[in-house]
Protein backbone atom coordinates (compact mmCIF):
# COMPACT_ATOMS: atom_id res chain seq x y z
CA UNK A 1 0.00 0.00 0.00
CA UNK A 2 1.12 3.28 -1.30
CA UNK A 3 0.47 5.54 2.03
CA UNK A 4 3.10 8.20 1.19
CA UNK A 5 1.08 12.18 1.79
CA UNK A 6 1.73 14.64 -0.06
CA UNK A 7 3.51 17.78 1.53
CA UNK A 8 3.21 21.12 0.15
CA UNK A 9 5.66 23.75 1.13
CA UNK A 10 3.63 26.45 3.27
CA UNK A 11 5.07 30.02 3.64
CA UNK A 12 6.35 31.54 7.05
CA UNK A 13 5.33 28.59 9.35
CA UNK A 14 7.56 27.98 12.26
CA UNK A 15 6.03 24.90 13.71
CA UNK A 16 4.78 22.14 11.73
CA UNK A 17 2.48 19.13 12.18
CA UNK A 18 2.49 15.59 10.29
CA UNK A 19 1.86 12.34 10.12
CA UNK A 20 2.37 9.26 8.07
CA UNK A 21 2.06 5.61 7.89
CA UNK A 22 4.77 3.14 6.76
CA UNK A 23 3.33 0.94 4.54
CA UNK A 24 5.58 -1.89 5.28
CA UNK A 25 3.99 -2.66 8.97
CA UNK A 26 1.21 -0.86 8.97
CA UNK A 27 3.03 1.61 11.58
CA UNK A 28 1.12 5.32 12.44
CA UNK A 29 3.72 8.45 12.81
CA UNK A 30 2.84 11.47 14.29
CA UNK A 31 5.19 14.30 14.42
CA UNK A 32 6.04 17.77 15.12
CA UNK A 33 9.11 19.79 14.22
CA UNK A 34 10.03 23.39 15.25
CA UNK A 35 12.59 25.55 13.06
CA UNK A 36 12.07 28.47 15.36
CA UNK A 37 15.29 29.22 17.38
CA UNK A 38 13.84 29.29 20.75
CA UNK A 39 11.83 26.78 22.88
CA UNK A 40 7.55 26.63 22.21
CA UNK A 41 5.19 24.87 24.06
CA UNK A 42 1.20 24.29 22.68
CA UNK A 43 -1.03 21.56 21.65
CA UNK A 44 -1.74 19.41 18.58
CA UNK A 45 -5.34 18.36 18.15
CA UNK A 46 -5.66 15.36 15.91
CA UNK A 47 -9.44 14.55 14.61
CA UNK A 48 -10.44 11.22 13.04
CA UNK A 49 -13.44 12.54 10.83
CA UNK A 50 -15.52 10.45 8.26
CA UNK A 51 -15.82 11.69 4.53
CA UNK A 52 -19.22 12.97 5.01
CA UNK A 53 -18.12 15.09 7.58
CA UNK A 54 -18.97 12.97 10.74
CA UNK A 55 -16.54 13.31 13.68
CA UNK A 56 -15.31 9.82 15.09
CA UNK A 57 -12.77 10.89 17.90
CA UNK A 58 -10.28 13.43 18.73
CA UNK A 59 -7.07 13.43 20.50
CA UNK A 60 -5.10 15.98 22.52
CA UNK A 61 -1.44 15.91 22.30
CA UNK A 62 0.86 18.76 24.70
CA UNK A 63 3.84 19.63 22.70
CA UNK A 64 6.84 21.12 24.06
CA UNK A 65 9.82 21.87 22.06
CA UNK A 66 13.74 23.23 22.20
CA UNK A 67 14.92 25.79 19.41
CA UNK A 68 15.17 24.28 16.22
CA UNK A 69 13.75 20.51 17.16
CA UNK A 70 11.35 17.56 16.74
CA UNK A 71 9.57 15.11 18.45
CA UNK A 72 7.40 12.28 17.94
CA UNK A 73 3.96 12.66 19.28
CA UNK A 74 2.60 9.13 18.83
CA UNK A 75 3.16 5.35 16.96
CA UNK A 76 0.87 3.09 16.96
CA UNK A 77 1.04 -0.27 15.06
CA UNK A 78 -2.15 -2.07 13.27
CA UNK A 79 -5.01 -0.81 11.54
CA UNK A 80 -6.97 -1.61 14.27
CA UNK A 81 -4.55 0.64 16.98
CA UNK A 82 -4.52 3.32 14.68
CA UNK A 83 -8.19 3.62 13.30
CA UNK A 84 -11.16 4.53 15.16
CA UNK A 85 -13.41 1.59 16.36
CA UNK A 86 -14.90 -0.04 13.40
CA UNK A 87 -13.80 2.13 10.69
CA UNK A 88 -12.34 1.37 7.83
CA UNK A 89 -8.96 3.44 6.26
CA UNK A 90 -11.41 3.98 2.73
CA UNK A 91 -13.68 6.05 5.08
CA UNK A 92 -12.08 7.84 6.96
CA UNK A 93 -9.60 11.50 7.06
CA UNK A 94 -7.06 12.35 10.02
CA UNK A 95 -7.33 16.37 10.49
CA UNK A 96 -4.24 17.69 12.22
CA UNK A 97 -4.63 21.23 13.90
CA UNK A 98 -1.26 22.90 15.84
CA UNK A 99 -1.34 25.84 18.01
CA UNK A 100 1.84 27.16 19.69
CA UNK A 101 4.07 29.64 21.23
CA UNK A 102 7.12 30.82 22.15
CA UNK A 103 7.98 30.51 25.83
CA UNK A 104 9.57 33.92 26.24
CA UNK A 105 6.42 35.33 24.64
CA UNK A 106 3.07 34.05 24.47
CA UNK A 107 1.55 36.95 22.50
CA UNK A 108 2.86 35.04 19.42
CA UNK A 109 1.14 32.06 18.14
CA UNK A 110 2.12 29.70 15.56
CA UNK A 111 -0.34 27.34 14.19
CA UNK A 112 -0.15 24.64 11.49
CA UNK A 113 -2.98 22.56 10.01
CA UNK A 114 -2.32 19.23 7.93
CA UNK A 115 -4.59 15.90 7.40
CA UNK A 116 -3.67 11.85 6.37
CA UNK A 117 -5.05 9.79 4.15
CA UNK A 118 -4.94 6.49 5.60
CA UNK A 119 -5.15 4.43 2.71
CA UNK A 120 -4.83 5.02 -1.03
CA UNK A 121 -7.06 7.67 -2.22
CA UNK A 122 -8.44 6.73 -4.80
CA UNK A 123 -10.18 3.74 -2.70
CA UNK A 124 -11.55 7.06 -0.28
CA UNK A 125 -15.12 7.25 -0.16
CA UNK A 126 -15.32 10.72 -1.14
CA UNK A 127 -18.59 12.62 -0.84
CA UNK A 128 -19.32 15.72 -2.65
CA UNK A 129 -18.08 18.41 -0.71
CA UNK A 130 -20.85 21.38 -2.06
CA UNK A 131 -18.05 23.71 -2.38
CA UNK A 132 -19.20 27.53 -2.55
CA UNK A 133 -16.62 29.97 -3.39
CA UNK A 134 -17.27 34.26 -3.20
CA UNK A 135 -15.02 36.87 -3.80
CA UNK A 136 -14.12 38.93 -0.05
CA UNK A 137 -11.48 41.34 -1.26
CA UNK A 138 -9.65 42.40 -3.93
CA UNK A 139 -7.78 39.71 -4.63
CA UNK A 140 -9.20 37.24 -2.23
CA UNK A 141 -11.66 34.63 -1.98
CA UNK A 142 -13.58 32.33 0.60
CA UNK A 143 -14.46 28.74 -0.07
CA UNK A 144 -16.44 26.86 2.21
CA UNK A 145 -17.07 23.16 2.04
CA UNK A 146 -20.93 22.88 3.11
CA UNK A 147 -21.63 19.28 2.58
CA UNK A 148 -18.86 17.37 3.22
CA UNK A 149 -14.85 17.33 3.60
CA UNK A 150 -13.20 18.46 0.79
CA UNK A 151 -9.22 16.93 -0.08
CA UNK A 152 -7.41 19.17 -1.77
CA UNK A 153 -9.13 22.41 -2.52
CA UNK A 154 -6.99 23.80 -5.08
CA UNK A 155 -7.95 27.92 -6.35
CA UNK A 156 -6.38 28.39 -9.90
CA UNK A 157 -6.46 31.83 -12.36
CA UNK A 158 -6.95 32.24 -16.13
CA UNK A 159 -4.26 33.20 -18.48
CA UNK A 160 -3.20 37.13 -18.75
CA UNK A 161 -2.22 37.02 -15.04
CA UNK A 162 0.73 36.00 -13.25
CA UNK A 163 1.19 35.39 -9.51
CA UNK A 164 0.09 33.01 -7.04
CA UNK A 165 -2.07 32.10 -4.22
CA UNK A 166 -0.88 32.23 -0.85
CA UNK A 167 -2.49 28.59 0.09
CA UNK A 168 -3.32 25.43 -1.95
CA UNK A 169 -4.30 22.07 -2.30
CA UNK A 170 -5.51 22.48 1.36
CA UNK A 171 -8.11 20.46 3.28
CA UNK A 172 -11.37 21.54 4.48
CA UNK A 173 -13.32 20.21 7.04
CA UNK A 174 -17.37 20.08 6.44
CA UNK A 175 -18.69 23.72 7.36
CA UNK A 176 -14.94 25.14 7.53
CA UNK A 177 -14.20 28.06 5.17
CA UNK A 178 -10.68 29.28 4.35
CA UNK A 179 -9.59 32.28 2.29
CA UNK A 180 -7.16 32.57 -0.44
CA UNK A 181 -5.61 35.63 -1.29
CA UNK A 182 -3.69 35.97 -4.68
CA UNK A 183 -0.21 37.88 -4.80
CA UNK A 184 -0.18 39.33 -8.69
CA UNK A 185 2.98 39.90 -10.01
CA UNK A 186 1.89 41.08 -13.78
CA UNK A 187 -1.23 41.42 -14.58
CA UNK A 188 -2.19 42.00 -18.66
CA UNK A 189 -5.90 41.77 -18.43
CA UNK A 190 -6.68 45.25 -16.40
CA UNK A 191 -8.03 43.77 -13.47
CA UNK A 192 -10.73 41.66 -15.35
CA UNK A 193 -8.86 38.08 -14.53
CA UNK A 194 -10.39 38.04 -10.88
CA UNK A 195 -13.91 37.44 -12.70
CA UNK A 196 -12.16 33.82 -13.85
CA UNK A 197 -11.13 32.60 -10.78
CA UNK A 198 -12.47 28.60 -10.19
CA UNK A 199 -12.08 25.97 -7.59
CA UNK A 200 -11.85 22.37 -7.72
CA UNK A 201 -11.59 19.69 -5.40
CA UNK A 202 -10.51 15.89 -5.59
CA UNK A 203 -14.11 14.85 -5.60
CA UNK A 204 -15.03 16.54 -8.71
CA UNK A 205 -12.34 17.51 -10.40
CA UNK A 206 -13.30 19.86 -12.71
CA UNK A 207 -13.61 23.68 -12.62
CA UNK A 208 -16.97 25.37 -11.76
Amino acid sequence: MDNTQLEFYRVNRAVEVSSWIEPTNTTFNLWAVSDYWEPVNGTVTATWMTWPGKILNTTQYPLSLSGLDSTTLDIRSGWSEILPQGARSSDVVLLLNLTSHPTSDETVTFTSHNFLVPGYLSNSNLVDPGLKMSRVGNETWRVKATQAVAVYVWLSHPIGVTGFFNQNAILLAKGESMDFAFVVLKDTTNGSWVDDVRVRSMWDNWEF
